[in-house]
């Protein structure tokens, strides 16, 4: 059998390389250019830090008032009369810690069980061994978790122990 087409020779097809350089350097040119400028752009502007606010002065003798109408509120409250421990020693807690934020200007009602002992221990007007906080921080502890329930009387006592704190740490 003949063949009746004949066999061609491959298409030579020219790539335009020159075209293809001269655009992609173009491109990274002008990649390189504006790098260039954001750099000089970030590195003339320090990054702005936050400003905090500065900490508004409030009076202690407001602080105490504060601190002292909510122990009433919480002593004349049903949770009280019920003997329902966990939210009474929530809300004692939650006084407490807000008493200390305002007096001392720190975050105190977002620490931890240990960082307000810590913090307690740290601060010179407060006589960590015969303050009697460190059995009230304990009950209070328990009583959060469901692992024991005091007394009426014990919460009572609580109540007035921390009472005194009040009054003893504004009284300067």
């Amino acid at each position: 059998m003949e063949d009746i087409h004949e066999i061609k020779p491959l298409m030579s097809l020219d790539f335009p390389w020159l075209a293809f350089l001269a655009t992609a350097g173009i491109i990274l040119g002008l990649c390189l250019l504006l790098g260039w400028f954001v750099w000089r752009l970030l590195k003339r502007k320090p990054p702005a830090e936050p400003e905090e606010p500065p900490p508004l002065k409030v009076d202690p003798q407001t602080l105490r008032e504060e601190a002292l109408a909510a122990l009433d509120r919480l002593a004349q409250s049903q949770a009280m009369k019920q003997e329902r421990g966990q939210d009474v020693y929530l809300e004692l807690e939650a006084i407490f810690k807000r008493f200390l934020e305002g007096m001392h200007h720190k975050p105190v009602t977002g620490f931890t069980d240990q960082e307000l002992e810590d913090f307690l221990k740290a601060q010179p007007q407060v006589h960590w061994q015969d303050s009697g906080l460190e059995p009230l921080l304990q009950r209070s502890l328990y009583a959060r978790f469901a692992k024991g329930s005091p007394s009426q009387t014990q919460m009572q006592e609580d109540l007035r122990l921390l009472k005194q704190f009040v009054q003893k740490h504004t009284a300067d």
